[in-house]
């Protein structure tokens, strides 16, 4: 472990997750494999409404599937631009993320050069907690698996405009390449890694080096590096 590493895992507090056990993983386990391979939910409607100067918010039911009623509420918020609007950038939440502040302290700068921001909440963090729950600790494997179905393609796919890359590596247990690549109406490509390739696994496990020569080839085309 890197000594960065050992000393941020030092000097944090973290939240104990799983403290309630297993919880219902049946129904879960079940049920998301055939969640993954349906047909696309159709794009989320959202009615903003204005909240400050240049920031609105929207709630809406969310499409992602075996969500308690209690997190089902979708969280949108829309940073728009200073000025006429030349991009939309979507940044959807990452593990932990708890609120706006931090995106939204990342993006500001974005918006003097004409970009809309669209933040989302993801479920089991912020507004969307489970009952009783602390900060990011998940009560229950089965709230984890929960979370994982619609941890992507919450009303995000749809908004997605420019070139994309889907990476879909043999063997990743998580994986949604198939069905946000069908998901998406832009400019599209699904690169496909095999385990025999040293890729294989989550996120290609240790075959970095193989998804970067995948990856960092298709990038510099697409940006015309190397034109």
């Amino acid at each position: 472990m890197h000594w960065l590493d050992a000393l941020y895992l030092k000097l944090t507090t973290r939240q104990p997750l799983f403290t309630r056990g297993w919880g219902d993983v049946e129904r879960p386990l079940d049920e998301v494999p055939a969640l993954l391979t349906r047909s696309v939910p159709r794009p989320l409607a959202l009615d903003f409404m204005p909240t400050s100067p240049r920031i609105d918010e929207a709630f809406v039911a969310s499409p992602a599937p075996l969500l308690d009623a209690q997190l089902a509420p979708l969280h949108v918020v829309r940073l728009r631009a200073r000025g006429p609007t030349r991009a939309r950038l979507i940044v959807p939440p990452s593990w932990g993320d708890e609120g706006f502040w931090l995106r939204r302290h990342l993006v500001d700068s974005l918006r003097s050069r004409g970009v809309e921001v669209w933040l989302f909440e993801g479920a089991y963090f912020g507004s969307r907690r489970a009952a009783g729950q602390v900060k990011v600790g998940l009560h229950t494997v089965g709230d984890f698996l929960r979370m994982q179905a619609g941890y992507t393609l919450e009303g995000h796919a749809g908004l997605i405009k420019c070139p994309t890359l889907v990476v879909d590596c043999e063997g990743d247990f998580a994986s949604q390449s198939d069905m946000l690549y069908a998901a998406l109406t832009c400019e599209k490509k699904l690169l496909k890694l095999s385990a025999d390739s040293g890729a294989g696994g989550h996120c290609a496990g240790m075959g970095q080096q193989v998804w970067a020569g995948a990856v960092f080839p298709w990038i510099a085309d697409t940006l015309a590096w190397r034109r």
